[in-house]
């Protein structure tokens, strides 16, 4: 809410006073905050047309931007057609933003971008979706005892009712419905 904007160019992979023609969209946030050197990191994935090493060569002479063949974009097209060779491949990037608190707040916090493994570089890799899996709880100790009340969001209820913390350390904390949630700043 207000503030002035600041261009990520370590993620971009450019800076904005000598960009380089790149297409980065369709952003996607991760579902969680994660701490780094007790600086809390965010990350996020985007579609960007920037090369990837020898596999993928998006700014070879004569490369453009086109877009599927049933897009908006391409109305006449005719569904499942191939791209044509000239086409950029866009593919699913990775870059972190880190906040350092009581840092500025007109300095780039963001990081490098990576590519994402796994990906088909034949295709055109527009969105990654984010999955979020707790750690599986530990196997039951022996004799049937309860199990140890220590990180409350693999045994249940949190509170003072229950004795049970939510692990700080991994940014969950006990909500007003005695349940662990994420802490989200």
């Amino acid at each position: 809410m207000g503030g002035t904007p600041i261009d990520l160019e370590k993620a971009n992979g450019s800076s904005a006073s000598s960009p380089v023609s790149l297409s980065n969209s369709y952003p996607r946030w991760a579902p969680f905050v994660q701490v780094y050197h007790g600086n809390k990191i965010l990350w996020f994935t985007f579609s960007s047309t920037r090369d990837y090493g020898m596999r993928v060569l998006n700014h070879k002479s004569g490369m453009y931007q086109c877009y599927p063949p049933d897009s908006p974009e391409v109305p006449a097209g005719a569904h499942r057609s191939t791209f044509d060779p000239a086409c950029q491949q866009p593919q699913i990037w990775m870059a972190p933003i880190l906040f350092h608190e009581g840092g500025s707040t007109t300095v780039d916090p963001s990081g490098v971008a990576f590519w994402v493994p796994y990906q088909d570089i034949q295709q055109h890799n527009h969105t990654a979706q984010w999955t979020w899996r707790p750690n599986p709880p530990p196997p039951p100790p022996p004799d049937g005892a309860p199990p140890p009340c220590s990180c409350s969001h693999v045994y249940g209820p949190c509170g003072a009712a229950n004795a049970c913390g939510c692990c700080d350390k991994e940014m969950i904390k006990c909500g007003g419905s005695s349940t662990c949630i994420p802490i989200v700043n």
